[in-house]
């Protein structure tokens, strides 16, 4: 029987059981004294584990606020916010950035890896349940740091947290590559629409393939499509990825202008035999 302290899945070298400890045996909180709120450089930790960025204020700090001076590598954690994943760990462009006592920051010991640590506690399952359970309370509240080092921690050995740590760490810096790619795939989009469709009051596109010079018609979309009615119902089985599209009764305005965005595809088999009274099948 596998206990209770073994995961699931994990790397083949390793084997026994992981120890159950306190987040305060390998936690110690941070105060180096700061500057105040006019002078100090902030960071702040964003919500639902996205990362630890600068802080942009509106309005300009009091005076009257103590900061504290955080270092690269720690952890941070935003004290109202632990219910909503508000986890980090301080990057080295943030070094000597400060924050108030709402968000502590706490140096890490050399028998826990950071990134293990940090995938640890923003599992749901830590965060969620910890959070709700503090102080006996099920109300949003602030976590303070007392409470939180007597969180319990699960772990294994150094070697083993860092395989896991490089794991979650390696698959973050692939799905941040990733999105940085869809970033300017869809903004690279946003710039063909806008130069590959006439604009307002024009005939010709600022950008289109070579080998076509003609300029655009205007037309109107009923001038385009051929509608039928009358039929059997379609049935839910009856709708295919592609095909003839259908959309709802109605979706063509008097001006010709047509909302597909409720669009659905039949077979042309089933397009030629049956026809139902309260869709427009329409073909281009």
């Amino acid at each position: 029987m596998r206990n209770k302290n073994t995961p699931e899945i994990r790397f083949p070298e390793y084997s026994g059981g992981w120890e159950e400890r306190k987040i305060g045996e390998f936690l110690k909180e941070s105060r180096i004294p700061g500057t105040n709120g006019l002078e100090a450089k902030k960071l702040t930790v964003k919500l639902w584990g996205r990362g630890v960025i600068p802080k942009d204020e509106i309005y300009q700090g009091s005076e009257e606020t103590k900061y504290y001076i955080r270092k690269a590598g720690q952890f941070i954690y935003g004290k109202l916010d632990f219910l909503h994943q508000a986890f980090g760990i301080i990057p080295d462009k943030l070094d000597g950035y400060e924050s108030t006592l709402d968000s502590p920051a706490f140096d890490i010991a050399d028998n826990l890896n950071s990134f293990f640590f940090l995938e640890y506690v923003s599992r749901k399952q830590f965060y969620l349940y910890q959070g709700t359970i503090a102080n006996g309370s099920r109300k949003a509240k602030r976590i303070h740091s007392e409470t939180f080092l007597e969180m319990p921690l699960i772990v294994p050995t150094v070697e083993e947290q860092t395989d896991i740590g490089n794991f979650f760490k390696n698959l973050d810096d692939t799905i941040a590559l990733h999105q940085q790619e869809l970033s300017i795939l869809k903004q690279t989009k946003q710039g063909f629409l806008q130069k590959m469709f006439p604009k307002e009051g024009e005939s010709v596109p600022e950008v289109r393939f070579s080998g076509f010079t003609r300029e655009w018609e205007q037309r109107k979309l009923g001038d385009l499509i051929n509608t039928m009615h009358g039929g059997a119902s379609i049935a839910p089985d009856d709708y295919q990825e592609e095909g003839v599209p259908t959309v709802p009764k109605g979706a063509v305005n008097s001006s010709g202008i047509a909302d597909l965005s409720g669009s659905k595809f039949v077979s042309e088999d089933f397009y030629q035999k049956n026809i139902n009274p309260d869709f427009e099948s329409t073909t281009l």
